[in-house]
């Protein structure tokens, strides 16, 4: 009696297990700040990497081995694509670039509502989403997110200074002087949000006036 093989009765099995996990695949911080600088300009494996090793926004990544694996899990999910910058393919430096539903899923990441949960663990997440907002959102887009933003970030310094006024007659010198530094930080995230508001408005209405 014959069996068929192995591969063959596991191949459509892992198709399927492939195919559950793309549909409730949601990037992580890193893969949104792939999406982003693929929205600006297409790049390699290699170009991205070099970019997060050498940027700033190498903050958003735990290592240099996780990029190879990111852009396999985002263009799994049909959010990113390769394409070969010229002829023959074989030859050609692969590139990656967004896909219209990665712009969509970047679109709705940036325009996502700022929450008062976001303020304890993900305030540099919201700073990256702001980042590529100019790119795929309109000025109203931008204009609530800060407004959002500055509201959320100050009911979190009122929740900080109450808490700091109840541990000042149990908590040490530099505990004290930690939870006032930490105060300090949201303050000016709060002076800052105001600011950027301020600063776009200015511009577009700049901007508006350049036209007429």
């Amino acid at each position: 009696m014959q069996y068929p093989e192995y591969a063959t009765i596991f191949s459509p099995i892992r198709t399927i297990h492939k195919v559950i996990r793309t549909m409730a695949y949601t990037p992580t911080t890193l893969g949104y700040a792939i999406l982003g600088l693929l929205f600006q300009q297409p790049a390699s494996g290699y170009g991205l990497r070099k970019i997060f090793e050498t940027t700033p926004i190498g903050n958003y990544s735990s290592g240099p081995g996780t990029i190879y694996p990111a852009l396999q899990r985002l263009k799994e999910a049909g959010l990113i694509e390769q394409f070969a910058e010229s002829e023959p393919v074989k030859s050609a430096k692969k590139q990656y670039r967004l896909t219209l539903k990665g712009i969509q899923v970047l679109k709705e990441w940036c325009e996502k509502p700022v929450v008062y949960e976001d303020m304890a663990r993900r305030v540099h997440e919201l700073m990256l989403r702001f980042a590529f907002m100019d790119m795929v959102t309109d000025l109203d887009a931008q204009v609530r997110f800060l407004k959002s933003l500055e509201k959320q970030v100050d009911a979190y310094i009122l929740h900080l200074s109450l808490f700091h006024e109840t541990m000042k007659s149990s908590a040490s010198l530099h505990g004290a002087l930690a939870m006032e530094q930490g105060i300090a930080t949201y303050q000016s995230i709060s002076e800052w949000a105001k600011n950027a508001m301020q600063t776009i408005l200015n511009e577009d209405r700049k901007s508006k006036q350049e036209q007429e």
